[in-house]
């Protein structure tokens, strides 16, 4: 009998210590690919206005047919470390985006949304209006996305190249809602 319920406890006790350990913790649970990182978290709305500045100023150039200063503006981030110092475009990239920028007769532009992730990894979505719209024509415009590079708190522009595994970081799912949170956020007011 006494073999019997040491045996028993033994078991009650191994059981008890599995169910224990089989308990999920919270800590390792997925988090929400949609939530805020600390980064985020941490940004101002200064952050916000300087990114918009640094597209505005883009565009504006390449607007005015200034495409040699536009891609002077221009950023690879450093694919060997993503915390070193963005690199200037390297010239065969200059080329490529020289002649893009030179064929596409670009009128205006409107920022779609800004993503903010990660220092290295952020998102702007830029639609570049080619011909506005006008009566029953509807605009016509292609879309550009960028990933500003907060390097040092010197907010750089670089490309996105999907090309080059660069990935966005919001999804086609996500986009619309982020949109509209953008025009909410900044449409109505006058960025200084």
């Amino acid at each position: 009998m006494r073999n019997t319920l040491s045996s028993v406890s033994l078991l009650l006790l191994f059981v008890a210590v599995s169910l224990t350990g089989c308990k999920s913790d919270k800590t390792n649970t997925p988090t929400d690919p949609n939530a805020p990182t600390g980064y985020e978290l941490a940004m101002t709305s200064q952050d916000t206005v300087n990114v918009i500045h640094l597209v505005d100023a883009f565009f504006n150039l390449v607007e005015q047919g200034n495409t040699t200063e536009a891609l002077a503006m221009l950023y690879d981030d450093n694919s060997h470390d993503h915390f070193d110092e963005p690199l200037p475009l390297d010239n065969e990239h200059l080329n490529q985006m020289r002649k893009l920028l030179t064929a596409l007769p670009i009128q205006g532009h409107r920022i779609e949304y800004i993503k903010f992730h990660e220092t290295y990894e952020n998102e702007v979505k830029v639609s570049a209006i080619i011909e506005p719209a006008e009566g029953d024509m509807p605009e016509v415009a292609t879309v550009f996305y960028f990933r500003p590079f907060d390097y040092l708190g010197d907010w750089r522009l670089c490309l996105m190249d999907s090309g080059h595994g660069n990935q966005r970081i919001v999804s086609n799912d996500d986009a619309d809602s982020l949109q509209q949170k953008f025009r909410d956020d900044f449409e109505q007011k006058d960025i200084q």
